[in-house]
């Protein structure tokens, strides 16, 4: 199966995926050119309310000391293991696929369009998802491109149908997919983004993205001393799009003869029908619109609204 995103971003009609490296250094460049700085090296430790402020310990590697810092409040991204959920006994609940799925960069000689993201369907719920990687500082040979291939048995590459392997894979990994959010995005002056606030499946990429925007709502909040509202904003956009992700999870991965069902007869006509433009909308991102009050989130929200992974 195949799904074209003409029509659905004026400006970025197609999928694209960065590799990590990439992704990495153009978020680090923007952050530094609006007078940022990015501090490595150091791991949050503890953290808790005082009063009205946020108090949290610092802990620097290499035997670099302890500081603990006290701040009005605190945004919390550190992580779908976040110590500040975690000490602040905020609840995460939700599911986890008892199957792993599997990762992995590699170098693909294929006729597949790179403008497409592509799914491949096998028997007992067997799925490969196929999609091309840019990386611009490894200088890509243009007979050797990079695709990134995701699938839920072992040895995904072995279930390539049009795909052969030039050299071996560049990265590979494996993981458990997990769907759960938050019970609620503040403690105190404590809130949560990113995947400390909710994690889903890869699917439709929204991870990222979604953790962006949650950080450019929270900004605008705060510039509005209106940091009371952030749960209340955001909880139900990532909930919605956590329940999202897993359906579509399920629908790809989960053997059973309902989805099997869908799988073969009903999903590759849904495609086919105006009701793609729904399914479009929901794995690019642009299935919900920002509260029109956020003008400033709004603006640079609308800078990560496109359909790139």
């Amino acid at each position: 199966v195949q799904m074209s995103l003409d029509g659905i971003h004026p400006t970025y009609p197609f999928m694209l995926a960065l590799s990590q490296a990439t992704t990495e250094r153009l978020l680090h460049k923007a952050l530094v050119e609006t007078g940022g700085e990015v501090e490595r090296g150091i791991e949050m430790t503890a953290c808790r309310n005082v009063g009205d402020r946020a108090e949290a310990v610092l802990q620097r590697a290499g035997g670099g000391g302890q500081e603990t810092v006290e701040v009005p409040w605190l945004l919390a991204a550190d992580g779908a293991h976040s110590i500040a959920r975690h000490q602040l006994n905020v609840g995460f609940p939700g599911s986890t696929f008892k199957d792993e799925w599997y990762l992995a960069d590699a170098c693909l000689k294929t006729t597949l369009s790179e403008d497409y993201g592509h799914v491949f369907f096998f028997d007992r719920g067997a799925f490969l998802f196929l999609i091309r990687v840019v990386d611009d500082i490894r200088n890509e040979d243009p007979s050797r491109p990079v695709w990134r291939i995701l699938g839920n048995r072992p040895a995904p590459l072995s279930y390539l149908v049009d795909g052969e392997l030039i050299g071996e894979p560049l990265w590979s990994s494996n993981f458990h997919v997990s769907h759960r959010i938050d019970s609620q995005l503040s403690a105190g002056q404590v809130y949560f983004a990113g995947d400390a606030a909710h994690i889903h499946s890869p699917m439709g990429a929204r991870g990222m993205n979604l953790g962006i925007e949650d950080a450019c709502v929270f900004a605008q909040l705060a510039v509005q001393g209106r940091l009371t509202e952030y749960s209340d904003l955001r909880h139900p956009v990532d909930a919605r799009v956590v329940r999202q992700v897993e359906f579509f999870s399920r629908l790809v991965s989960e053997d059973t003869w309902y989805f099997d069902l869908i799988r073969r007869y009903v999903f590759p006509t849904l495609i086919k029908t105006p009701l793609q433009a729904r399914i479009k909308q929901t794995v690019t991102g642009l299935d919900h619109e920002l509260p029109a009050d956020l003008t400033v989130a709004a603006n640079c929200c609308a800078e990560r609204r496109s359909p790139a992974a």
